[in-house]
């Protein structure tokens, strides 16, 4: 089994991400390999070949899948199944579900281990990982509301919205959204002198009633993320900006 994988920009930094099977799985259950391979946008690395991934800017993330070919020359994803390792440490983090994080500058060697003691490498850049980057607010901001369901048809994004706040139908006119967020009720959602005391984040994160319930949580790249984008003055973006 293969997986497709979708690239966007994320706050400036290159996001990747693939549609993973819930849940723990043995390769008992997945079938037993007898090469593994993992990829990423900058890589693909075979046996003893290694590739190569960079991360550029503060919380710049991106998920690595693991492929495993088994004896009869299927391909079926290890992406859970597999241990990481780092070396050394401290430069990424690296999720049980292949989310790779980045820490601090540097280089690092991850290795991804079956059961049955195969490994696939990859070589880890990361770059600026201090600095923050643009936020573009189609590229970067759109996209979190879609993950929280917030401008689903049961919640802001049906024709009427919710308690008085619109958005976009999953997010497909997010120049409508943007004047519904930013300028639509005087800007009161926005507070970017203070972003953590805007009730987007407020309600978003449950510190006040919300009838979504919580939709963020302030230890999350999401949640900074927004903090960053209220605090550069909200930026629509630039045309030549990244584009999924």
């Amino acid at each position: 089994m293969y997986f497709s994988n979708l690239t966007r920009f994320v706050g400036g930094c290159l996001v990747s991400a693939v549609l993973l099977t819930v849940g723990t799985r043995t390769e008992a259950a997945v079938g037993k390999p007898t090469a593994l391979e993992i990829r990423g946008e900058f890589a693909s690395v075979t046996g003893e070949k290694q590739g190569v991934l960079k991360l550029r800017g503060q919380d710049a993330r991106q998920q690595i899948l693991v492929t495993g070919t088994t004896a009869s020359g299927q391909l079926q994803d290890f992406t859970r199944v597999v241990t990481y390792k780092s070396e050394p440490p401290g430069i990424v983090q690296v999720l049980t579900n292949g989310l790779v994080i980045g820490l601090a500058d540097g280089q690092s060697t991850l290795t991804a281990t079956g059961e049955s003691g195969l490994t696939a490498q990859i070589t880890v850049h990361v770059h600026e990982s201090k600095t923050t980057q643009p936020v573009n607010f189609p590229n970067d901001v759109v996209p979190i509301f879609t993950k929280g369901g917030c401008n689903g048809g049961g919640c802001h994004g049906k024709s009427d919205g919710q308690n008085g706040f619109r958005l976009s139908l999953l997010g497909f006119e997010p120049a409508e959204d943007y004047e519904y967020l930013v300028k639509e009720a005087r800007g009161r959602r926005l507070f970017p002198a203070a972003p953590d005391r805007s009730l987007l984040l407020l309600k978003g994160a449950a510190l006040l009633p919300h009838g979504g319930g919580k939709r963020l949580d302030p230890d999350t790249p999401d949640y900074r993320l927004l903090v960053r984008w209220m605090s550069q003055g909200m930026p629509y973006g630039k045309t030549n900006d990244p584009t999924v």
